[in-house]
């Protein structure tokens, strides 16, 4: 039983690691069409205003510049990832770290 016990233990760790926030030293280029906001909990709460049809919080997020329209065909490096079964990306452009979604960045396979 202790055995059965240990591996339960030691596949429930395995596990969490491998779900746990990725990191990432891959490139990609962005694509047009798409939000960043300057932090993941920022880019959370334009979700759910997205969600919610809430058009006064976006405007909101948009005009205090938490939030933009990300420009398409910048070269970028993906820093890390919110999770496995998550969209959600950090990216390093120019040295500025911004969130997105995973969709809206093309990785490059090569690197």
């Amino acid at each position: 039983m202790a055995n059965i016990t240990r591996r339960v233990l030691f596949l429930s760790a395995a596990l969490s690691l491998v779900l746990s926030a990725q990191s990432y030293a891959f490139t990609g280029v962005t694509k047009d069409g798409y939000m960043f906001c300057m932090t993941e909990g920022l880019l959370m709460d334009l979700t759910s205003f997205m969600a919610e049809s809430d058009d006064d919080s976006i405007r909101e997020y948009f005009a205090d510049k938490s939030c933009a329209h990300l420009k398409g065909g910048m070269h970028v490096t993906v820093i890390r990832s919110s999770g496995y079964f998550d969209t959600r990306l950090e990216l390093e452009y120019k040295g500025v770290r911004i969130w997105t979604y995973r969709e809206a960045v093309e990785l490059d396979p090569d690197k």
